[in-house]
């Protein structure tokens, strides 16, 4: 982490301080300087636009819609959402132009920086140098532009240490990938949905991963001589009568005990994209109700109504009853539901199409392993042809996130694997947010 809080900084840092010419951190000259920032809220943009604020220049941001608020928090004065706001013409108006240009993207958004930049002004990029993406109109405007790396400076680490240690500056992280998920990493650093730094896990500390699928079916296992006892005690001979009854009776008991031990290692993502919920909320599959607190009131005072229903044949039925018509819906959340559902095809579309525009799916769910010949691939497959028996129906290989992404027209597709999963993981999750 070090590491990671070291190289981003200080290339904030020296872009400012150093590169730009405009003076020291707690120099004057900073005073009414306008400063844009572009990918604002990735793992260098962030700390550009703290700095930048900590300077007492006035600091404008680029990101995605998701990240609007983020980059306030951040301190930019002023946020522009580049799905809804066009930079170039933004740039074109007199008003808006200024003095520093600080690009953390490259390509299109550079080019377009170059508009943003008033005469004599200072463009640098971390990314490419900023004469290969130069507009011809722009050729005239004696602007001071270069590329730069950042280099090793014991001081500048020293300097950001303090920043933190003082609460001026924050580091944060936007997810944790593993090296083989490395494209999927760069796609969502390219697609501007990062918020924070991206880091690759090349550590190979959770071998021990390989074992978790195998101790949930003996723990599941154990249940069944407890559950089998538990139903004659309390004479339920009902659920003797089939096998199907009999396991889904097997199946709640050791569920519940398995929500309640496995609560601490889901809670961080699930807390965190639920808290997203928002108006008219259908969760699906509450199940035992493991995570209905997060929509209690007083969690999520943003919630106008919650309808809980099951994936169940007849749950078109049950929202028409309940009065939810199709296009209506802010928010649906899943939590663990896909991989049980019989045929999850028609239940994703059917959701779908409650969706409003610009209604959100909340998504945390186990899917299959990105790469079938990996050793967590190979280990999957294997397990999980007797994983259905023991836990439902439950079926590891299925490819959620594909059903998801083809379910229909996203505007928006946040996706970022579970939090502190590792190579050897057979059990990967996507957790995120799908925008229609």
């Amino acid at each position: 982490m070090l590491l990671y809080l070291g190289r981003i900084s200080r290339t904030a840092l020296q872009a400012l301080f150093a590169q730009s010419g405009i003076g020291e951190l707690g120099d004057e000259a900073w005073k009414g300087k306008r400063v844009l920032v572009t990918a604002a809220s990735g793992g260098v943009g962030m700390w550009v636009v703290q700095m930048a604020r900590l300077a007492g220049a006035t600091v404008i941001g680029t990101c995605g819609p998701r990240n609007v608020e983020f980059v306030e928090s951040l301190g930019a004065s002023e946020v522009i959402n580049y799905r809804e706001r066009d930079l170039k013409e933004w740039g074109q108006r007199p008003e808006n132009q200024v003095d520093l240009v600080v690009d953390c993207i490259g390509k299109k958004s550079l080019e377009d920086a170059w508009w943003c930049v008033k005469e004599g002004g200072i463009l640098i990029s971390i990314f490419q140098p900023p004469e290969q993406v130069q507009p011809e109109e722009c050729k005239g405007k004696n602007v001071r532009n270069f590329f730069f790396v950042v280099s090793a400076n014991r001081a500048d680490l020293e300097k950001v240490t303090k920043l933190v240690e003082e609460g001026k500056c924050r580091g944060i992280v936007d997810s944790v990938w593993p090296l083989e998920q490395f494209e999927e990493a760069f796609k969502r650093l390219d697609g501007g949905h990062a918020r924070g730094k991206i880091i690759l896990d090349l550590s190979l500390n959770h071998v021990f991963d390989l074992l978790v699928p195998v101790l949930v079916v003996i723990t599941a296992i154990l249940y069944l001589p407890i559950t089998l006892i538990a139903l004659l005690k309390n004479q339920r001979t009902a659920d003797l009568a089939s096998w199907k009854s009999f396991q889904q009776a097997w199946f709640s008991r050791f569920w519940h005990f398995f929500c309640w031990a496995s609560r601490p290692l889901f809670a961080p993502d699930v807390e965190k994209v639920l808290s997203n919920a928002h108006g008219v909320v259908v969760d699906v599959w509450s199940g035992s109700g493991d995570w209905l607190y997060l929509f209690t009131e007083e969690r999520n005072s943003n919630i106008t109504k919650l309808y809980l229903v099951e994936p169940n044949a007849d749950f078109h039925q049950d929202l028409e009853k309940m009065g939810v018509e199709a296009g209506t819906v802010d928010t649906i959340s899943t939590v663990h539901v896909l991989c049980s559902v019989q045929t999850p095809g028609p239940l994703v579309n059917t959701l779908y199409q409650y969706l409003k525009s610009n209604g959100q799916w909340l998504v945390y769910e186990h899917v299959k392993a990105r790469n079938g010949r990996s050793v967590a691939g190979v280990c999957q497959a294997g397990i999980n042809t007797i994983w259905p028996v023991f836990l439902d129906g439950c079926s590891l290989t299925r490819d959620t996130e594909d059903l998801l992404l083809h379910s229909g027209k996203w505007t928006s597709t946040d996706l970022r694997p579970g939090t502190n999963e590792g190579w050897f993981n057979q059990l990967p999750h996507i957790v995120g947010v799908l925008v229609k």
